[in-house]
């Protein structure tokens, strides 16, 4: 199995065949998900928190990190952060914490249509995956950020985001 890097431009959905297949259909998911539109309110009842929810409870690890990206770390839509991470991220933290944004390191760009995310699987086990994944825009330098999602009752979840040690 090769773990080698693989690229993704998120505005123009170009990418490598084979995984360029299943991770266009994720994206796809996320941009007709509404989550590049406006930032809407923390409620978890506004409609897009309510796809939020709905993708992210039938979601592969993969779909859910982009969820993840899309609304909480490009802050499209911070309000649904709640619904897509686990206790240990959350800590104490409450629902309207969450959606300010500033409880996950970001990456704040003007440009989020235009964003390229670059994945390199580092752990994939039946209960949780981990990768490296690089946001590049262009009026942002590329920064590389770790996640780890764990499955928890029978759904992926966030469990630790922030910038990579030993990367840019």
């Amino acid at each position: 199995m090769d773990f080698g890097p693989r690229r993704v431009r998120y505005a123009s959905l170009q990418m490598p065949l084979p995984f360029g297949r299943s991770l266009l259909v994720i994206l796809v998911l996320a941009v007709t998900a509404g989550l590049v539109a406006q930032a809407s309110s923390a409620s978890s009842a506004s409609p897009s928190c309510e796809r939020v929810q709905r993708e992210a409870r039938t979601g592969t690890a993969e779909q859910v990190a982009v969820l993840f990206i899309t609304s909480t770390v490009l802050r499209q839509n911070p309000g649904c952060t709640f619904d897509l991470v686990t206790r240990n991220l959350r800590k104490s933290r409450t629902r309207a914490a969450l959606a300010s944004g500033k409880a996950v390191a970001a990456f704040p760009t003007k440009k989020p249509r235009r964003v390229t995310l670059e994945l390199t699987p580092r752990v994939r086990l039946a209960d949780q995956v981990g990768s490296w994944i690089t946001l590049a825009a262009p009026d942002r330098k590329a920064r590389t950020f770790e996640i780890v999602l764990l499955k928890r009752e029978g759904r992926w979840l966030v469990d630790y985001w922030d910038r990579a040690v030993g990367f840019n």
